[in-house]
């Protein structure tokens, strides 16, 4: 697992790097392990994450505010992103897969996302997940969610 604010605050990965790529041991991604907002010292050139097949789990608020990051590929076997897990990031391309099964609150606020295929293993999606997502054109949401929080979508203030 990567640990609860691992890069929030220190220089883990430095930042120049541009590609950061997560160990395939990692099954978890903690709360606020990569969060670039409102922290001076945490990376934040980060363009590229490759997520290894295994992980599990993408934690709060775990990728916050990497503006430049611009495309991301969940794994298969990640069951939950959670809450502000990718918000205000620069997310052009958000590639999701059948195994998905949970988009936490406000998971993808404020990207700059354009086209979204949500998979059919996804029962829930909680409230504002794709709020500010002011470039979205293209979504496809199936059947099978079942839970659809409030203001999922939309440019609106609260």
């Amino acid at each position: 697992m990567i640990i609860n604010h691992v890069f929030y605050c220190c220089d883990g990965v430095k930042n120049q790097d541009k590609v950061v790529v997560i160990p395939d041991e990692v099954t978890k991604i903690a709360d606020f392990a990569f969060k670039s907002r409102w922290s001076s010292s945490a990376p934040k050139n980060i363009e590229k994450i490759i997520l290894p097949e295994g992980l599990r789990e993408i934690g709060e608020s775990s990728f916050d505010g990497l503006n430049k990051l611009k495309e991301i590929k969940i794994p298969a076997s990640v069951k939950t992103i959670g809450k502000n897990a990718f918000c205000n990031t620069g997310l052009e391309v958000i590639e999701l897969v059948e195994g998905l099964e949970e988009i936490g609150e406000a998971a993808f606020y404020g990207t700059s996302v354009v086209e979204l295929r949500i998979p059919k293993t996804v029962t829930s999606i909680e409230a504002k997940a794709l709020l500010w997502c002011k470039k979205l054109r293209d979504l496809y949401i199936p059947a099978t969610v079942t839970k659809f929080g409030k203001s999922v979508l939309g440019t609106i203030d609260e």
